[in-house]
């Protein structure tokens, strides 16, 4: 599994609703969750291996700066992206945990704890802004597919083709 962070966790903290006190050992899970469900889904696999190679290398090499089209792809649109959709899967993560005696509900000193439809709402309000911040990365990519050569096609049969929104399948073959 790959434990590359495409958006850092004190960015979540600093402009998202996490508050500081939440350990990161309870945001990269769910970080990494967004980037190779959702993100690799709706960009593929090629790009977001892409992607994830370029992070890597800036983390490992001192003066290495990642090319101005994926940069900007980084910035302007997967951290937005993956703000909300982090944000979004943290709300049912966040209300329950699953303990050697099972699933439990932690109940805080001072807080009331959110009930599962409150945590549900949110959900919801996060996927929402997320699925804008989608959009806006499939007409960016769309627009500038020359700078972006990964993003069409899959190498290989395992590969995850990039998700197209403006189409429908129904899944009747008349």
């Amino acid at each position: 599994m790959n434990t590359t962070l495409l958006i850092p966790s004190d960015d979540l903290k600093k402009y998202g609703l996490i508050t500081d006190n939440v350990d990161v050992s309870y945001i990269n899970p769910c970080i990494i969750q967004a980037q190779d469900i959702d993100l690799q889904q709706l960009i593929g696999t090629r790009l977001y291996k892409r992607l994830l190679g370029e992070v890597e290398q800036r983390e490992t090499e001192e003066n290495y700066t990642i090319p101005e089209p994926y940069s900007i792809l980084l910035s302007e649109y997967i951290e937005p992206y993956l703000m909300q959709m982090v944000q979004s899967i943290m709300c049912i993560t966040g209300f329950a945990q699953i303990r050697n005696n099972g699933m439990s509900v932690p109940t805080g000193e001072h807080d009331d704890k959110a009930s599962l439809s409150e945590c549900q709402y949110l959900k919801n309000y996060f996927e929402g802004k997320a699925k804008f911040y989608s959009e806006r990365i499939i007409t960016y990519l769309r627009a500038n597919s020359n700078l972006y050569p990964e993003f069409c096609g899959c190498e290989t049969c395992a590969d995850l083709k990039p998700h197209d929104t403006s189409t429908y399948q129904c899944g009747i073959v008349l």
